[in-house]
């Protein structure tokens, strides 16, 4: 299952970094974490964001460039960091 995407928006070399993460696997619940920022967010949002929903235009290179990072849970009882 699908535990965690990290989003780069930025240009090589320069950018910046913010996550969303299922913190508990067997649950629904995602967030966005930016900076000291976070918050409760729709898997929607999470899937619109990181894989540029239905609305997928040509950007500039110096806008998100789609660089993304999808990182999956062990299965069974794992969770973010371990075992839950």
């Amino acid at each position: 299952d699908l535990q965690s995407v990290v989003v780069h928006v930025g240009e090589y070399g320069s950018g910046h970094y913010y996550a969303y993460v299922r913190p508990d696997i067997r649950s629904d619940s995602w967030f966005r974490f930016n900076d000291h920022d976070v918050s409760k967010v729709s898997f929607h949002e999470v899937a619109k964001d990181a894989y540029g929903g239905g609305n997928r235009k040509k950007r500039k290179k110096t806008k998100k460039n789609g660089f993304w990072s999808l990182l999956f849970g062990g299965g069974g009882d794992s969770g973010w960091g371990g075992r839950t």
